[in-house]
């Protein structure tokens, strides 16, 4: 597929995917204050109303970031926007982004949202520190410096 191609595509895939979060960040806004409306007028204590209010709280995060990146992707080319950050953060948003709107979606409760994108965080940032440890690069790496090395790499073979 070439690349004048691909562009209506992705940019199509860019307003359904900011729809969505919008979408989310709406449900999890309404589900939050529902959480708080609740706990205040029927005191609850415990790690579940923690963890529900948590969840509701990193639901709502994740989906506000989600339409902030489509904006920021769509503004200046995900070159732009990440080619500065560390190399395993783009690799922990999207498994932290991923986990959270599969567990919100398939959860009646919001108790394990939060435990689970914690646990795929974690696994996203071991998968992107074991490409860093193949290159011999450090943990502080930027996304600009392994794309540098795959392509020195890529020439030298």
């Amino acid at each position: 597929m070439e690349v004048q191609a691909a562009r209506p595509l992705f940019k199509t895939i860019g307003l359904v995917f900011g729809l969505f979060c919008l979408l989310m960040s709406y449900a999890s806004s309404v589900r939050l204050y529902e959480h708080v409306l609740g706990t205040l007028s029927m005191p609850q204590h415990g790690i579940n109303v923690v963890l529900d209010i948590a969840g509701n709280v990193l639901l709502l995060a994740m989906s506000c970031f989600g339409v902030i990146a489509v904006l920021l992707i769509g503004r200046r080319g995900l070159d732009g926007v990440i080619g500065n950050w560390p190399y395993v953060l783009p690799a922990v948003l999207v498994a932290v982004f991923c986990t959270t709107m599969a567990a919100t979606l398939g959860a009646r409760r919001m108790t394990w949202v939060l435990p689970a994108a914690s646990l795929f965080g974690l696994v996203g940032l071991w998968a992107g520190w074991s490409v860093l440890r193949q290159h011999g690069l450090p943990i502080t790496a930027r996304v600009s410096d392994v794309s540098l090395i795959r392509r020195q790499n890529e020439t030298s073979q």
